[in-house]
């Protein structure tokens, strides 16, 4: 296995066409989506003569514990075996999630072992989060998002002391 190098060159993108018509407005793919690739207009170089986007503004999954991940999927294997595989996704209101969330969470501060409860409460974070992304899509109601509103209160200067 090759040692990754540290101190890796990282430089703009020259843009470069997207059409070769010799049109002047053509578009450039910096910051830009080419032929489907989303395309930041940054380059990394490798030791190698690699080059590649940059990660900087990209989500990074990779910096999940896999210890954490493991204890979700296994989570995650027995509730397929409980009700069906991705049972979840079709939409388990806010309220109910969070309420489990809750319990999970107050029986492992308990002392509670008997099963993992802190991958229980990660679930339920992640199926409102899934939840709220799917609604934003479209793709679920908005009937799911039940958590109520609260708002907090302005402090008034006599009570900021």
């Amino acid at each position: 296995m090759r040692k990754r190098e540290k101190g890796a060159v990282v430089s703009p993108a020259k843009p470069e066409p997207l059409s070769q018509s010799g049109d002047s407005q053509a578009e450039t793919s910096v910051g830009a989506v080419r032929a489907g690739m989303h395309d930041s207009g940054h380059r990394q170089s490798f030791a190698t003569g690699a080059v590649r986007d940059t990660a900087e503004e990209k989500p990074r999954p990779d910096l999940f514990s896999p210890f954490a991940e493991e204890r979700v999927g296994e989570w995650l294997r027995l509730g397929a075996l409980k009700y069906t595989e991705r049972n979840w996704e079709q939409g388990i209101p806010n309220s109910r999630c969070f309420a489990s969330l809750r319990r999970h969470a107050m029986r492992y501060q308990q002392g509670d072992r008997s099963e993992d409860h802190l991958a229980a409460v990660i679930f339920n974070a992640m199926a409102i989060i899934h939840n709220e992304e799917m609604i934003r899509r479209d793709v679920l109601p908005a009937e799911l998002d039940d958590m109520p509103t609260y708002r907090a209160a302005v402090a008034t200067e006599t009570e900021t002391v």
